[in-house]
């Protein structure tokens, strides 16, 4: 095993001299096609060149006009390798070799755009002076000196350590570095410590310039390369002394390191001859044989030169080393660059006066050339991918050391870094001149801005002024200024926003002064445009009580009309004449009221509510005045019967009202009073049936030769019914709402009932209001004349179509009832204690319809009075009758499919029925629709029985 280690080689340093040995084993390396195959430099040259178009289009792009806001002008990202977050540090692929082909595009491509297009791909590091005696391999020069702009820079508080703080490859002397005595083949061992290998036989211990401080820095520099925990380890020093001993250059040099870092030498491997001195701190272990060698460094591990099987190359190593250090340094000095222009930028001052903004402007762009004429930053732009690339694809001979993948690791670390300080110089750049950019042009702007400013001061805003209380007459009268006012301001406003347009989204910080001048005007324009349309908004809403003033007006006065006709008529006629009246001109809806009480207060004027208020008085005098005609007229004539008829009420029932306390104006929009009736009605404990019934009384029979033939005892007997169950009935919708309407705003509330509030309760509250607000006050006051209950029928025949339209939902309500409902509002129910569900309640109105069918019923037998009263009554029974149908004809009108006419436009729906249509023995069922403009035939899909829908 000795041959080996002793014998001499055609490889041995001593077969050639000491310049031949380093230069022209760089020179071979230089021409050498096995670590740059030529296909793939050409492959990866457009690479390079493609990446140069993306990203920011060059430094230029920063000195140009910006175009957009500056979050719109980020970068487009990094390449298709190692692509990095925006100002963080690129990812790093796990694999310990790497494509070059698929590694060309980097971050730094995404940005570094910054010089010309034209600069060829020179295949090395920034061009210098290699000095005297060295000779780089080919494409590589050693790095120029910092440039004056880079010394200015200040890199304080950066994390990038100044070229001159690391120890690199051009501050050692070439030929000894390039001449393989001294080498870091990636060597382990057995215990994990880096082997420094030490050829004793090399001419380069004999140099004129191999004095101790260039050995010295030597060693240094190796030991350096290693990652810091492998230097904690110490080195272990492998001294080839197979052909001559150890000189006292090589001894001295470890003496010196490990007297300078103690314990950076843990032990020293000698194969081959002992020195003849032997030097105090350092372990000497000579190795007799390979087998001994093997014992300390593994076979995979030795380099093929001391018989072991790593492939080493110094001149690869070389090579790599120099395109590594010449891009990590170049990225350093960058980084400072651009920290120190980024930090000046963040120091500019805001603009103070208009004519700062010119001044700072030019500042930000000197600043953006300092960087565009960084020539390490046109070196990373031009070169700097590719020779990353090449780094990451390296060699055998390299990419199996161990140090190899931290070293790579660490460059395109600083390259990311590079990377990201651009990105981030670019955005607050951007964002700066565009700041200024935008102040000159509004500056340029600035009269036109101007005269949009006087014109809200002088007659924008004066013009919306208006007294503390303004009436409703005031209002209607300034409509006509207004629309002048209106027309002129809405172009005034038109100008100035799209002058200041370009100022969405910026900040008054990020424009100083002058910016928040022109961000005052905008606000001022935005508020006097909402002030505007807040004006235009109440006068309309002016107009709109105007008219609903006029309305109430029309039918008072209509009335008062009617009422000043009938003084002397005779009770016949002026049954007639009600009745036409009534025909013609039906009360006004509470909704117009409710309408028109909401328009008042919203006006916010006491004055416009007062003439609300009054309006109203008048409506509900001349409707008592109008029901106390028809009531005088309804009255039978005197007779000489000293019987009288003698209802007498509950104590516990008050007195009803006059007819006019109970119209409360307030009271039916919605304010608290406290009549008799609400607080009946507004009672959230469980109805109970039969609360209110008034008690039975004896009341005194006509005496024979009565002209009276109605029964007066069974009149009273059905109205008091039909108040108790009318009580009743209203207390059934408000627990309903009070107590189930709350249900569906729970955030459990099933999938299927979410937004279904409307078809689930259908029309109920609206059903509620009327009731409560206008048909159970008619109902108690008519108790001195029961048959005047038609009346109150007949008066709200538009209302009473709400139930037609509950009765068409009820299936629908019903459905959600049973697929959900039964089993939501369980617990509710259980919770208040009631035995009767939802449902009970849905189904009130419905069988409420059919209850004033019985009572007008009862009404119409009891009544033995003028044919007018029982005219009226059984034209109330009709009304009723056809409600109830009603509901079922518009659902068997949704039903109808395919058919082209739009029946909507054929007036309301009269009846519809099925018929049977015999041909022979056979029968088939048909359904006839009537309209008041048409008459429809249609033909079941599936027959009336399962409930299919009836196609045209």
């Amino acid at each position: 095993m000795e041959g080996p280690l002793e014998a001499g080689d055609a490889s041995s340093p001593d077969s050639q001299g000491l310049a031949a040995d380093g230069r022209l084993a760089v020179g071979s390396f230089r021409n050498t096609q096995k670590e740059e195959p030529a296909p793939q430099i050409q492959a990866s040259r457009p690479a390079v060149r493609a990446t140069q178009g993306r990203g920011l289009q060059g430094g230029g792009s920063l000195s140009k006009k910006p175009n957009s806001r500056p979050e719109q002008r980020a970068a487009d990202g990094s390449g298709d390798c190692q692509g990095s977050m925006l100002g963080g540090p690129p990812v790093q692929s796990e694999e310990p070799a790497f494509s070059g082909v698929e590694n060309l595009l980097c971050p730094m491509s995404s940005h570094l755009s910054l010089t010309q297009d034209d600069h060829d791909y020179q295949g090395g590091g920034l061009v210098g002076d290699p000095g005297p005696g060295k000779e780089l391999p080919a494409g590589l020069s050693p790095l120029s000196e910092m440039s004056p702009k880079l010394l200015e820079a200040d890199p304080s508080g950066s994390s990038f350590p100044k070229p001159a703080d690391c120890l690199l490859a051009q501050d050692l002397t070439w030929e000894l570095l390039a001449s393989g005595m001294a080498a870091l083949p990636g060597t382990r061992d057995a215990e994990g410590r880096a082997v420094l290998l030490l050829c004793a036989h090399s001419p380069a211990w004999l140099h004129p310039r191999c004095n101790s401080h260039e050995l010295l820095s030597l060693l240094f520099y190796l030991r350096g390369i290693l990652r810091s925990e492998v230097q904690a380890l110490g080195l272990t020093v492998l001294v080839d002394a197979r052909i001559c001993s150890p000189n006292s250059s090589l001894i001295w040099g470890l003496s010196q390191l490990q007297q300078a870092s103690p314990g950076s030498v843990h032990q020293v491997l000698l194969v081959g001859k002992m020195p003849e001195e032997m030097p105090t701190g350092l372990q000497f272990n000579q190795l007799p044989s390979h087998q001994s060698l093997l014992a300390h460094i593994p076979d995979v591990g030795l380099p093929t030169s001391l018989g072991g099987c790593l492939p080493y190359s110094h001149p690869a190593w070389l090579d790599f080393r120099m395109r590594l250090e010449t891009l990590q340094q170049n990225c350093q000095e960058t980084c400072a660059l651009l920290q120190g222009v980024i930090d000046s930028v963040r120091a500019l001052q805001q603009p103070v006066e208009s004519g700062d903004t010119g001044q700072l402007l030019q500042q930000a762009q000197s600043l953006m050339r300092r960087v565009l004429e960084s020539p390490q930053l046109s070196w990373l732009q031009n070169q700097g991918s590719l020779e990353l690339a090449r780094l990451k694809q390296g060699m055998p001979e390299v990419t199996l050391s161990p140090d190899y993948r931290s070293a790579v690791d660490k460059a395109d670390e600083l390259y990311g870094q590079v990377d990201g300080l651009l990105h981030q110089l670019t955005l607050q750049s951007n964002q700066r001149m565009q700041a200024l950019e935008l102040l000159q042009t509004l500056e340029a702007q600035e009269g036109g801005l101007h005269q949009v400013e006087v014109w809200l001061q002088e007659v924008g805003w004066p013009g919306l002024e208006e007294p503390g209380e303004p009436s409703l007459d005031m209002l209607l009268q300034a409509q006509g200024p207004f629309q002048e006012l209106d027309k002129v301001a809405q172009e005034q406003v038109k100008q100035g926003e799209k002058l200041l347009q370009p100022l969405v989204g910026w900040e008054a910080a990020e424009l100083g002064p002058p910016g928040k001048r022109f961000l005052t005007l905008r606000s001022q324009l935005t508020e006097f445009s909402r002030a505007l349309a807040q004006r235009r908004q109440r006068l309309a809403d002016a107009e709109k009580l105007f008219q609903f003033f006029k309305q109430a007006t029309a039918w008072t006065e209509e009335g008062q009309r009617v009422l000043t006709e009938l003084e002397q008529e005779h009770p016949g006629v002026v049954l007639q004449r009600l009745q036409l009246h009534w025909t013609r001109h039906p009360d006004l809806p509470p909704a117009h009221f409710r309408k028109m009480w909401a328009l008042a207060t919203g006006l916010g004027s006491e004055g416009i509510r007062q003439e609300c208020r009054w309006a109203w008085a008048q409506c509900q005098d001349t409707w008592l005045a109008l029901d106390q005609k028809l009531e005088a007229a309804l009255k039978p004539p005197a007779t000489n019967s000293t019987a009288t008829l003698c209802v007498r009420r509950a104590p516990a029932v008050p007195t009803i009202p006059p007819l006019r306390k109970a119209y409360s104006f307030d009271r039916n929009l919605g304010h608290a009073h406290h009549g008799h009736c609400a607080a009946v009605v507004t009672d959230s404990h469980r109805p109970e049936a039969g609360e209110g019934v008034w008690p039975r009384s004896s009341p005194s029979v006509p005496l024979s030769g009565s002209s009276d033939f109605r029964n007066p005892n069974r009149l009273q007997l059905v109205l008091a019914e039909m108040v108790a169950t009318e009580r009743e009935y209203v207390r059934a919708l408000d627990y309903t709402m009070q107590n189930y309407f709350p249900e569906l705003d729970r955030p459990d509330v099933p999938q299927g009932l979410r937004g279904q509030r409307a078809h689930l309760f259908g029309n109920l509250e609206k059903l509620r209001d009327f009731h409560y607000h206008f048909f159970l006050r008619e109902l108690e006051a008519c108790t001195q004349h029961p048959p005047r209950v038609a009346y109150a029928f007949l008066r709200h025949r538009v209302q009473f179509g709400m139930y037609a339209l509950y009765s068409k939902n009820k299936p629908r309500s019903d459905a959600l009832m049973s697929s959900y409902g039964h089993t939501f509002f369980k617990e509710k129910q259980q919770a208040l204690g009631d035995h009767l569900d939802l449902a009970s309640y849905l189904l009130k109105p419905i069988q409420r319809m059919s209850k004033y069918a019985l009572l007008l019923q009862e009404l119409a037998r009891a009544c033995g009075g003028p044919a007018q009263e029982l005219g009226a009554l059984q034209a109330a029974q009709s009304l009723v009758h056809f409600q109830l149908r009603h509901g079922n004809d518009l659902l068997a009108m949704d039903a109808i499919q395919g058919c082209d006419v739009n029946l909507k436009e054929q007036g309301q729906l009269v009846r519809q029925d099925e018929f049977t249509v015999r041909a022979g023995r056979h029968k088939s069922c048909r359904r006839v629709f009537l309209f008041e403009e048409l008459l429809l035939f249609s033909k079941p899909r599936r027959g009336p029985a399962d409930g299919g829908p009836w196609p045209h």
